[in-house]
């Protein structure tokens, strides 16, 4: 499945265009954030829209189907914690955009301060430097849960590696 799609790299926060408005970076525009009117499925499209690659290579960088990941997009399934830290990790999302989403999941964003489960603080760590450090992967968060004897984020996502 996942070998015949190009699974591209995702730019760090540093090498993309810096945005001019905090608000249009985050919530699409100035209405959606006065409004409220933003969407988990409206916010991920966006966010993977900015990363310049398609749905079908998200899921290949995530390690799930396509279809998988249409569901969540169509709000036909629901995101749980996990799979939203697989999926901040994975398209490498900036901190502010991380906590956006989890608000609109109604899910509680680990943090260092109030955490104290050893997988919690591990997922904290991949998902603060994510969007700045190559280092900090979905394969090598799963790897670093695996090696603590933690639950992984999600199985598929292990051997997944971005291809340049």
């Amino acid at each position: 499945m996942n070998k015949y799609i190009r699974k591209p790299i995702i730019p760090l926060y540093s090498e993309m265009q810096k945005p001019k408005d905090k608000d249009i970076f985050i919530f699409g525009s100035k209405e959606a954030k006065i409004n409220n009117s933003d969407t988990v499925q409206l916010a991920m499209c966006r966010y993977i829209a900015d990363c310049g690659i398609t749905p079908e290579q998200a899921a290949a960088i995530l390690g799930i189907g396509r279809t998988t990941l249409y569901n969540y997009l169509a709000d036909t399934r629901e995101l749980t914690y996990s799979m939203l830290c697989a999926i901040c990790i994975g398209l490498r999302l900036h901190p502010d955009r991380q906590r956006h989403l989890f608000h609109l999941c109604h899910i509680e964003r680990p943090d260092r301060e109030y955490s104290s489960p050893p997988r919690d603080l591990i997922i904290i760590e991949y998902l603060e430097e994510c969007a700045f450090d190559r280092a900090y992967s979905l394969t090598a968060c799963n790897n670093e849960l695996k090696a603590g004897k933690q639950k992984m984020l999600h199985p598929y996502c292990l051997d997944i590696e971005e291809s340049k």
